[in-house]
Order: structure tokens, then sequence, then C-alpha cells
């Protein structure tokens, strides 16, 4: 059962100046000596820095603490703590003020005391500007029995002098919706850079410059059409101001929701509530749904304001009551996951060592076989398919004694063997960890080298090879800038393209310093050790360019840098030659040297100034990437190397195909909005078969034949209820492609004791990740599933790449569905490839971009199909390729009905039902959404029943067939929340996290497994360390064994059952 609460558990916080319309009425402050008179009793303050960077003291019924300015704070440095029981579902309102001198970020949650500090309903950031802000947040506590938790003000993130003063606490008092006025003023057609107001005016500027007195307007069914109110006329952008005036008795919340087509921003007195102005609405809804809000009211007069600008289509304003939210309880659905010890057991059903052969590097360097596969040098004939992973648990290389310490790395290699893991990217934690301990920049720590060296050692022992990134986060900084480089990540990315003299001597540091590093355990220095499979030079690099916006307007030093470097290409492609004319028109006049720079986003696409930006893009990228080849080739490093893995644009393809002998992408299937997946953020909550799986192929729309292809992160995120599609949409389409490794992000691997709680990229504590995992090493890295056998080739001409903005776009989704049916790959054939890469076999059929209609012949064309129009049509192409021979005719593909079949005939998606099915030899699988026909009908197995959305799997784990494996592991994976998580109506936005345990959707299921010793079969229920936990009954008839499990009953819930032959 889910329950839902009967208000808005959501918090939105709400600034407000001590010079706030409206006067407050005094109510009971449960802070103790939340004016200071009595100095800092009954507050914990938790200081880290020391006092010469933060310097702290009580007066005048303040805590006033100097910070220094510069000084990057740890995330927990400052904390100011006071230990309270609030009422379980209660709403209240916590105050403070904050005077500071500098703008910065004040963060306050309500949590538990102890270890793992879960969320109790709030936990907010907060940004603050210079002068004196008073600080109010509303939320519903979760307290469940009467241990003190922590009331926590966080104040690392401040900078300056700061003052904290008159803490308060109390109970809120909740207004309904109608205490709002019923008649809104309504200001059309003002001036873009209004102010919203803090009092009612009389009228406002207007765009055209006389001012704009008001309409007064009721809601209609929830919403306000503003287009109606100006005639229908509307252009994008056109701006509205509405205000509610409206009087409460006393301070207190009213609970609402807001949406607006399609941007808007809200006040209240004054002050910042809510805005969409970066993002905008987001969900076509328009509903009260889509961004619910608390309103922090004063006694007396209040003034509701907002702000809406139009869409491209629409200009609406919805205001309403939110549904409630959803809070995930333990209960006979959702069931509390038991997992004390995620390390897997040695010659249990779920040890996936055999598929790892160790140790590793005994086979030489992994190399390019003139076809494109990854092999090892001294065995060429066996293609490479790696199950890798990012992230080490806490407890390896952080652990005090050298002893322990060693004995953890091998610990951490043998359980990562068992997994089947047989690659370990070094991202996040390498530029980090080496420098820890060390007083200044570029200074690594020998003894943090010294611990990579061992874990290098540890690894390689067991058969797994190593992913070196030499710049993430933290670029071998010194430790106490950690928090401000991760700040400036993408100011750093982006001067690291234009050569900037800090970032490129901390990567060659880096980079030569580890490279030409002896290893004393394996005794070889890093660049030759061979089970470095690949270095990779800097993580998601294209985020230089792709958040540029907020990285001009921050850093001036950079914008500088890049106009400079606009100016010279401008000056270098046209000096002394005719413009463009498009071009001449957008500068206006302005001489090349003094060019701006083009306007960048959405709104800049199209200009003949982006196009021109998108070129200066490639060219930068492809000489970033030969100097850092340079640095690490200098070396003498002599393995495969690696850069750019995010973008999916087609002008970064063609970089690639210049500079990268690997291709690698990074992906996510709802990557969190708004963060990483605290509260406040956002998870989208459709299948990913419902859009044919489009992550996945917007990432190998990027595939270059003739070259190794790895994703070096990806995940299906929590908390999407479909979370359990993406071990079959990842394993069985990369194998389809030939993909060569597959390294999911983040933390399979732990220890025991390690925490029971699920974020949105968490991987070892989850019950779907382990599953999905556990079947992609069987269809990927086993080879299960079949690679295609054929391949469509993306050509893309250089006249084309070059002109109207194509460069910036990414390949079209109808095309990009090739990749479900066979070999899909892009090219790029009159440039010159990366150095010791191949062409890769010829394809069976090439096409150009979409909307391209001709262009002149060239030598490299074959049978390039096209229309006359330019248009794609992907149901013609399926046609020519069965006409070609190419596509067997029985090939169950139809785009119309969403139906798209490879060309082994072992993976079909019917993307209209969000149903996937493999069928091999050795695994058959199924994804399913309810509701579909029943049974699925696959070889061995067919499944009869699902009373969820599941995945339902089997897996041959001896022998070469599945009818006649004596062990076979059953998956049965369906979706998992934390213990009182609470989400918002639709699931879509996280307002409580939740804590331990996890809970895992109990399912009632069943299935027939066509088996030569069925009637011998035992079924047990498995531990996430594989040992066995429960006998379940398993029937047989005629050679067919029966298996049906109501996972709400069983001992412990599970994801993993096996079939054994007894």
């Amino acid at each position: 059962m889910i329950t839902a609460k009967s208000h808005f558990a959501g918090l939105t916080a709400a600034l407000f100046l001590l010079a706030a319309a409206g006067s407050t009425v005094a109510a009971e402050n449960l802070i103790i000596n939340g004016d200071f008179k009595d100095g800092l009793n009954s507050w914990s303050f938790s200081k880290k820095a020391p006092a010469a960077v933060v310097a702290h003291v009580v007066k005048d019924g303040r805590l006033v603490l100097d910070i220094q300015p510069g000084t990057a704070l740890g995330a927990t440095d400052i904390l100011l703590i006071q230990r309270h029981v609030l009422q379980d579902g209660q709403r209240y309102q916590l105050s403070y003020t904050v005077e500071t001198d500098q703008p910065g970020t004040t963060r306050h949650l309500f949590q538990l005391s102890s270890s793992p500090h879960s969320v109790l309903g709030l936990a907010e950031n907060v940004d603050v500007q210079s002068g004196r802000t008073r600080v109010k947040a509303s939320f519903v506590a979760l307290q469940e029995n009467a241990t003190p938790n922590n009331l926590t003000l966080n104040l690392s993130k401040l900078q300056g002098h700061v003052e904290i003063s008159d803490i308060r606490l109390e109970l809120a008092q909740e207004y309904p919706a109608t205490a709002l006025s019923f008649e809104w003023l309504v200001f059309l057609d003002v001036a873009a850079d209004t102010a919203l107001p803090a009092a009612t005016p009389a009228s406002l500027p207007g765009r055209a410059g006389a001012d704009v007195t008001p309409q007064r307007a009721a809601l209609q069914d929830g919403a306000i059409d503003l287009a109606a109110l100006a005639g229908g006329a509307v252009s994008e952008k056109q701006v509205a101001v509405l205000i509610n005036d409206f009087v409460c008795d006393g301070p207190g919340v009213i609970a609402l929701g807001f949406a607006a087509d399609w941007w808007m921003d809200i006040t209240l007195n004054g002050q910042p509530i809510y805005s969409t102005l970066k993002d905008g609405n987001r969900s076509a809804k328009l509903v009260p749904d889509d961004h619910p809000v608390a309103l922090n009211v004063d006694s007396g007069r209040n003034v509701l304001a907002v702000k809406v600008l139009a869409g491209s289509q629409g200009w609406r304003f919805v205001c309403g009551v939110p549904q409630p939210p959803i809070k995930y309880v333990a209960n006979d659905e959702w069931r509390p996951v038991s997992m004390p010890d995620p390390v897997i057991k040695a010659g249990t059903a779920l040890d996936l060592s055999e598929q790892v052969a160790a140790p590793a590097g005994t086979l030489g360097r992994m190399a390019i076989r003139d076809d494109g596969e990854l092999v090892l040098a001294d065995d060429p004939a066996t293609p490479l398919r790696l199950l890798g992973f990012n992230g080490i648990p806490s407890g390896v290389l952080n652990v005090d004694d050298d002893e322990q310490f060693r004995a953890r790395a091998h610990e951490f290699a043998q359980a990562a063997r068992r997994q089947g893991y047989r690659l370990f990217r070094f991202h996040s934690v390498f530029d980090r960890t080496l420098c820890e301990g060390s007083d200044g920049p570029m200074q690594i720590n020998p003894r943090q080298l010294d611990r990579w060296d061992y874990l290098v050692h540890a690894l390689k022992q067991e058969g797994i090879y190593c992913h070196m990134v030499v710049f993430s986060f933290t670029l071998y900084d010194a430790p106490q800038n950690r928090g401000k480089n991760f700040e400036d990540r993408d100011m750093h990315k982006l001067m690291m393209y234009l050569g900037g003299a800090w970032q490129r001597g901390h990567f060659q540091y880096g980079a030569e310093t580890v490279l030409n590093h002896y290893n004393p355990y394996t005794k070889l220095h890093w660049r030759d050790d061979p089970a470095i499979a690949f270095v990779e030079y800097y993580n998601e690099h294209e985020l230089g360019f792709e958040r540029i916006g907020a990285v001009l307007e921050n850093y001036p030093d950079a914008k500088a840098a890049l106009e400079r470097r606009w100016r010279e290409w401008l000056v270098a492609r046209y000096e002394g030659k005719d413009l463009p004319a498009a071009l001449a028109a957008e500068l206006g006049g302005a001489p090349l040297a003094a060019a701006p720079l083009p306007i960048m986003g959405h709104r800049g696409r199209g200009t003949a100034m982006a196009n021109e930006f998108s070129l200066l893009r490639m060219a930068l990228s492809k000489e970033c990437a030969a100097w850092c080849e340079g640095v690490v080739r200098g070396t003498g490093y002599s393995g495969l190397t690696t850069q750019y893995n995010l973008s999916k644009k087609i002008g970064d393809s063609a970089v690639r195909w210049e500079a990268s002998q690997v291709i690698e992408m990074n992906t996510y299937y709802q990557h969190p909005a708004g963060g990483w997946g605290a509260p406040g953020c956002t998870v989208g909550q459709a299948s990913s078969l419902a859009d044919a799986a489009n992550y996945w192929r917007n990432t190998t729309s990027s595939r270059i034949a003739g070259r190794p292809f790895i994703v070096s992160e990806y995940n299906h995120c929590y908390w999407n209820p479909y979370q359990y599609e993406g071990g079959m949409v990842f394993g069985a389409y990369s194998a389809l492609q030939g993909f060569n490794a597959l390294e999911v992000h983040s933390g399979p691997v732990a220890f025991a004791g390690a925490r029971s709680y699920v974020g949105a990229f968490s991987c070892y504590s989850s019950p779907i990740v382990r599953a999905s995992q556990f079947l992609t090493a069987c269809l990927f890295q086993r080879g299960d599933v079949s690679k295609a056998r054929q391949r469509v080739e993306l050509v893309v001409p250089e006249e084309v790449l070059v002109a109207d903005g194509v460069a910036d776009g990414a390949v079209s989704a109808e095309q990009s569905r090739l990749a479900l049916i066979t070999g899909f790959t892009i090219a790029f054939p009159w440039a010159r490839p990366a150095p010791k890469t191949f062409p890769g076999a010829p394809p069976a059929m090439q096409i150009l971009p979409a909307g391209i209609a001709t262009v002149d012949a060239h030598d490299w064309f074959v049978n390039v199909v096209e229309s006359k129009d330019g248009t794609f049509a992907l149901s013609e192409a399926i046609a020519t390729l069965k006409q070609r021979g190419a596509l067997p005719a029985t090939n169950a593909s139809d785009h119309d009905a969403g139906i798209y079949q490879s060309d082994t005939g072992e993976v079909t998606m019917y993307s209209q039902d969000r149903r996937l099915t493999v069928v091999t030899p050795r695994s058959e699988a199924v994804s399913l959404d309810i509701g579909g026909a029943l049974p699925v009908v696959l070889g061995a197995m067919t499944v009869l029943k699902s009373s969820v959305p599941a995945c339902i799997a089997a897996c041959a784990m001896r022998g070469d067939e599945l009818a006649a494996s004596d062990r076979v592991v059953l998956v049965y994976s369906t979706s998992v929340v934390n213990s009182n998580t609470t989400l918002g109506p639709g699931r879509q936005k996280m307002i409580n996290s939740g804590r331990s345990p996890v809970l895992l959707q109990a399912g009632d299921f069943a299935l027939l497994l066509r088996h030569q010793r069925a009637d011998r079969l035992a079924l047990y229920a498995l531990g996430f360390d594989g040992q066995r936990l429960q006998n379940l009954p398993v029937t047989a008839r005629d050679g067919v064994a029966t298996v049906a499990v109501n996972t709400a009953t069983i001992e412990s819930p599970t994801t993993f059952f096996e079939l054994v032959v007894e």
C-alpha cells in the first residue's frame, strides 16, 4: 500500500527582508536560546576549519562568523545544530536572519541525529545576497519515534562576515487556497525587465513605453488564459504580471500549485519564492501538480506576484491545490530488503568470476583489430566485451592503517570479479585522492600514489583492467580547493579548450607524474602496464561549451579568452574575403576583430554566427585533443586513448573521427533534473521503451566503424518506475551493436555493513540495478546476444556538416531507430581518421542525414538511400534492407506499429506496449508493463503472468543451452524505494528521500520452462550474496517446469532465484 499525506509535504524556502510588508504575530518558539542570549548553550556548533580560516563569536544576540574570503570549505564544515522531537505529520515553520557582506548559500535540514542522517522532511539550499535577509521555510516533519533529531543550519557555503540571529521554529497555521483573493490583477504586455512588486501597484511599465493598468480576472477552471485576455495576438516571451492581494490573521502556510505556459517567476511580499525562468514549465500538462509551492505568509496583508512569459504556442497561468504526495512505507506490497553482506559468495549461482580471466595483462595490451574490434594483442581472435564500473566504496582508499588498506584492496578486487566486472574506471576519485594530505597544488602525495599502485596491482591479479581518467573535478589542486574547483568545473573545461595555462599545467603534471611513475607492486611503469586499458583525458569535457552561458556570465576572464579566440577565428577565415551575406547582416558592420560572441543556447540556433561558432568549437576540440595526446604519448604510453564522452552532436562526432582511437559516451535514462536526486529534483516517469530507448539510441549514434566503442557512464536512474528495463536495454542492444565496454555509474561493489539506501545512481544497494547488472553480464559480456549481421552507415558530407547548424545537431530519432534493427555507425570519410584506426567492413547501406536532399557525387558513396526531398522514411529503409537481403524477409520490424526486431531475430521491441524480449540459446528475458497480452512465449520460457511491471529473465549458468542447463538463475525485477520516501503527485518530484531500509515491490509471477530434466529441478530464493535462503515449490509435467512465486509471501524479498537440477 502507498500512503498519501493529506497535505503537501514539499518545502520551498521564502526569503523575506526585514522590511517586508505586514506585521507578525508571535507564536511559541520551539527553539531554545534562538537569540543567543546564553551564548551557544543548547546548541551544538561544529566548526572543522581552523580559527585562522573561520573565526566565530557570540555577540549582541548573534552568532558572528568571519570566513576568510576565497576559502573553499567542505560541505559540512560549519554546522549549527539543535535537537528536537517534532510531531510526525505536523507542519512547522523555520525562520532565521542571515546578515552577510557577500552572496552565499545557507542550507537547513531536519534529519536523523545518527547515521545515516536521513532527511526527515526538510532539506533545502537557499541563496542569500549581501545584506540582511530573513529566511523562512515550511516543512512537514517525518518524526516516527521519540528520538530527538537534528534541526541543522549548514553555514558552510557562506563567505565573509556573517551574522546569524533570531532563529525560530513554530507550529505553522495552514490556510486553504481560498485565503487568496478571488480576483487577480492582470497587467498585460509589461516591459521585460519589470521587477515584481512588494506592494500592489496602480500601473507597471509597458513594453511599448506607456504604463499598463491592470485588468481584473478570476481563475476559470484553475487557470487564466492570458492569450485570450490579450486578444489572441501573442509573441514568445511576452510578459504579464499577475497580483493577488490578500490578508491573513496570523503567520502560516498556504499549499498551492502553479504552472505556466511557459516561464514564470513568483514572489511573495517582494521576495523570491519560486522560478521556472531557467527551464520553463517542463511539463506540458499545465496543472497545479507541476510546481507545488508552500507560501510562508505573514500576518496581515500579503502580496503574491507572478510574472508569466508566453511560450511559443500559448500564454497561460495556472494556480490551484496540488494533489497530495505519495509516501512509501513497508507493507505487503513494499517489503524491506535484507542485504547484510552485498559481496557475492564464491561458488554460488550469482558468482560470475568465470567470466573474468585472471590476471589481467597476460595476453598483452588491448589493441584494435583491423575490423575495429577491441582485442588483446596476443589473442586477436577474441573480441572483448567488458563489463565495467565507476566508484569505489568507502573503507578502501580512506582507511588509516596501510595493512588494512591492502587487505581491503584485495577484498574489493575479489568482490568486483565475482560480480563479473573486468574494467574499473578511475573517475572523480583519482585526481582527488592522489593529492589528499598534500600542502599545495600539483603535489601528489607519495603515500596516496602508493595506494593507487597497490590498488592497480590487486585489481590486475583478479583480471580487472583499468580505465584511467586524467582530469575529473579536483584537477590535482590543493585539497582545500576541492569544493571551489567543483563549483568552477565548467569554467575549467572551457579554459582547457582555450589553452588555459592553469588547466593545461595541472593536466600535464598529473598525466606525466602518474604515467612516468614506477609501480613497485606490478614492477612496471604505469605507462607500460597492459592492465591500463584506456587513458581518457577529461571527463565530460564538452560541458565547457554545453553550459557556456553561465560560464560567460560568471567568469569574465574566461569570456575574454573566448572572445579573443572567436575573433582570431573569424579573421583567419574571412579577412580579405567577402563575408557570407547572413553573417555580414548579423555582424551589423562590426569588424571581425571586434565581433561580439553569438547568442548562446536555443535563442541563437539557426543563425550564421551560431554556425560559425560550432565550427570554432570543432577546431578548438581537435586542437585540445591533439595537445592532450602529445602530453600522454610524450610519456611513452602506447596504449589506447579516448576523449569527448558527453556530446551527441554531429560536430563532436566529426571531432572524434579525427581525434579518438576509442569512442566513448556517457548516457543516463531520466537523470534527475535540478541536481543529483536530492529533494526538489524531478525524474520523468515514462518507460524507456515508450520512445524506443531514445537515450541508448542517442549513444550508439556516435559509434564509428573501425573503432572500439565504450560507454564510460550509464544508468537507468532511480526513481523512474521502469528502472528494471535497464539491464535488457543496455545489455541486449549494446551486444547487438558490438559495443566493447559498459561501465555503470556508480558504486556497484560494496562491503558488509554498507548502508541500505538508494539514490538516483545507486548500484550495490539497489536490487533492481544488481539484477540489471547480472543480466547485462550474461547478455553482453558473456555474449549471449549476437552482434548484428549487417550495418547501416550514416554518411555526413563535409559541405553538409559545415552549413546550417548541422554540426550543432544530433542524428535524427527516425534514423537512429535503425540501431534497434541492425548495426549503425556514423562516418566522415572525407576527413583524416585518428591514427591507428581502421575503416571497418563495408556497410550494407549508407544513408544521408535527414533533411539532406541532394549532394554532389563522391567516390565514397555506396548504395546511398535518400528520398528526393531529403526526408527519411524508416519503413522504406527497412523495406530496402529486405530487398537487398540485408534483413531477413521474415523480420517482424514494423515502424508504424512500433515493432523493431534485430537482424539476428534475438531482440524484439514493442515500443507501443512498452515490451522488450530477448531469446538466445543461453538466456531469455522479457521486460513488460502490465496490461499487455499474456502469455509471452519466448523460446524455452513462457511468462504466464506478472501482477506488476517487471523484467523476468532466465539465464543458464552451466552449459550452452537454457533448456539443458543444470543451474539456471531466474530474475524477477520490479521497483524500489527507500522507507518513507515521499514523492509528489505523479511521482516525479522528490520531496523526501527516505531512509533505510530499501523497499522492494512485491509481485506475483508465473512462468513455464521447458527443460530436459524438468522433474529434477529445485527452486530457491537467493540472497543478494548468492546464498540460498528458501526452498520454494516447483512442479513439472511432460518436460515443462512451472514456477509460480508471490514475492509478498517469501521470507526475504529478492530479485534472484535459482533453478538447479538435484
